[in-house]
C-alpha cells in the first residue's frame, strides 16, 4: 500500500495537509479512502503575531523624547525587503522586495505624504543561490540603477514611472573589458555607482574597478584599478558634492578623485585596525572620516567602533568607543551624528547619538585619539522593551524607529 499526499489550497489554508489517499501497489482502481491527520503533523501556515505588524515610532521632536507611535501592517503582499534607496531631492524611497523564487517588486513611495505610489514586477530565474542585488538613485539625473546577479544585466529606469530606460548585459561588459573567462566569478561580487558630471556609471567587478559611459556610443569602458594584488574590495560608495569615490576592501581603502573631466587622483590607504575582524558601517565625506565597528573577543556582543580619517597622508583613528553594545545605528551624513540604540538603567535600552562635527579638531589639539562618549537622547522604556534589534532612519530632521520582530529560541511542532 502506497500514501499518496493530496494538497487543496482553497479550502483551508491553515491545514494544508488534512487528507491522505491510499493508492494500492498494483495498477488498479484507486481506493480514494480519506484520512485526518492528527492536530500535531498537521502544516500550518499562519503567520506569527510579530510578523504581521509591528509598530513605528516617529521622532519628531528629539529634544522632547516623545515619539508618535504608528500601526505597521508591512505591506505584506509586497514580500521580503531586500534593499532600498533614497532621494533626498524628491523624497522618494525605492524600496526592492523578493514575493518568490522567481519574482521581485519594486516600489516607489513618498516620505512626504507617507503614501504608495508605484509598483513594478521584476521576474528573474529561479535560482536560490544567486541573489545578489544592487540598488542606487541618482538624485540629479532622476534615475534608479539596478542589479540582479541572476539576470546578470543593469537595468536603468526611470524614478518617476519605475520604466526600463536601457539595460547593459554583464557579459558583454566582461567581453569588452577582455576577461569573459572570469564572468561567473564576477557576477557575483558586483556593485556600481553613478557619476552625474560624467555621465558614467562606476563598476566594482570583482577586483576591478571600471568606468563606464551610460551612453552606448560613447568610448570603451576603462579599469580604473586593478586591486588583484593589493585587496578584494566589497563596495564602493560616490559622493557628488567632493566628487570622491570610496573603494572598500578586507583591509584597505581606496579613495578616487574625479575632476571635470578624467581621474585627478588615486589614494589607497591601509590601517592595523582594518581586517577580517572588522567591519566597514559609514563614510563621513564631510569630515573626511570612515567608520568601522571590531568585534569584541568571546561570546560577548559587545564590539568596539572606531572612526578614522584619511583627512592626512595616512589613515589615522582619530576616536573610538569601546565595549559598546548597539541595537541598531544609522548616520546622518548631513549632521554628521551617528545614532544607535544602546542599554540604559536596568532592562530599558535608550536612543543615543555622537557627533563627529569637530572630532578630527579634537584629534589635532590632544594628538590622540578621543575616546567618543554617547549622549542619551531618550530612554525606550515603552517601546518593546523585549525587542533587539531596532532600524534607524533619520531623514528631515525627523527620526523613524522600527523594532523588529523577536525571534524566539522554541521549537513549535
Amino acid at each position: 500500500m502506497i500514501l499518496g499526499l493530496i494538497i487543496d489550497f482553497n479550502k483551508n489554508a491553515d491545514n494544508i495537509s488534512k487528507y491522505i489517499f491510499q493508492f494500492p501497489s498494483h495498477k488498479s482502481k484507486i481506493l480514494m479512502q480519506t484520512l485526518e491527520l492528527p492536530e500535531d503533523l498537521r502544516i500550518t501556515t499562519k503567520k506569527s503575531p510579530e510578523a504581521k505588524f509591528g509598530h513605528i515610532y516617529i521622532f519628531s521632536n528629539l529634544k522632547e523624547g516623545k515619539a508618535m507611535k504608528f500601526k505597521d501592517h508591512g505591506k505584506c503582499g509586497s514580500g521580503i525587503l531586500i534593499t532600498s534607496a533614497y532621494d533626498p531631492r524628491t523624497k522618494l524611497v525605492v524600496c526592492l522586495f523578493r514575493e518568490g523564487p522567481n519574482l521581485l517588486n519594486l516600489t516607489l513611495s513618498s516620505m512626504m505624504s507617507l503614501r504608495f505610489l508605484k509598483r513594478a514586477v521584476i521576474h528573474i530565474p529561479k535560482n536560490s543561490f544567486n541573489s545578489l542585488c544592487t540598488l542606487r538613485v541618482c538624485s540629479k539625473t532622476q534615475k534608479i540603477f539596478f542589479y540582479n546577479e541572476c539576470l546578470a544585466a543593469i537595468q536603468i529606469r526611470s524614478l518617476q514611472s519605475l520604466n526600463i530606460l536601457k539595460t547593459y548585459s554583464l557579459a558583454d561588459i566582461c567581453q569588452g573589458l577582455q576577461f569573459a573567462d572570469l564572468f561567473s566569478e564576477v557576477r557575483s561580487s558586483v556593485d556600481l555607482e553613478y557619476i552625474p558630471h560624467l555621465s558614467s556609471m562606476v563598476l566594482l567587478l570583482g577586483c576591478k574597478i571600471v568606468l563606464m559611459p551610460e551612453k552606448k556610443t560613447k568610448e570603451d569602458p576603462v579599469v580604473l584599478f586593478n586591486g588583484k594584488d593589493v585587496d578584494n574590495f566589497r563596495k564602493i560608495m560616490y559622493n557628488v558634492e567632493k566628487r570622491v569615490l570610496l573603494a572598500v576592501g578586507v583591509s584597505a581603502i581606496l579613495l578616487v578623485q574625479f575632476d571635470n573631466f578624467v581621474v585627478s587622483g588615486l589614494r589607497l590607504l591601509t590601517s592595523e585596525m582594518l581586517g577580517k575582524s572588522s567591519m566597514f558601517l559609514y563614510w563621513d565625506p564631510k569630515g573626511e572620516m570612515v567608520i568601522f565597528s571590531q568585534r569584541g573577543g568571546g561570546v560577548c556582543k559587545a564590539a568596539n567602533y572606531h572612526v578614522l580619517s584619511y583627512k592626512s597622508l595616512n589613515l589615522t583613528l582619530v576616536g573610538s568607543l569601546m565595549h559598546a553594545t548597539m541595537y541598531g545605528h544609522q548616520f546622518d551624513e548631513a549632521s554628521q551624528t551617528l545614532f544607535f540604540v544602546e542599554n540604559g538603567l536596568g532592562l530599558q535600552k535608550r536612543l543615543s547619538s555622537i557627533s563627529l562635527k569637530d572630532l578630527n579638531d579634537d584629534f589635532e589639539k590632544s594628538e590622540e585619539p578621543v575616546e567618543l562618549e554617547s549622549e542619551c537622547l531618550t530612554y525606550l522604556d515603552l517601546i518593546e522593551p523585549e525587542t533587539h534589534q531596532y532600524k534607524i532612519n533619520y531623514i528631515r530632521d525627523t527620526l523613524v524607529l522600527k523594532p523588529c520582530p523577536c525571534v524566539v529560541d522554541v521549537f513549535a511542532r
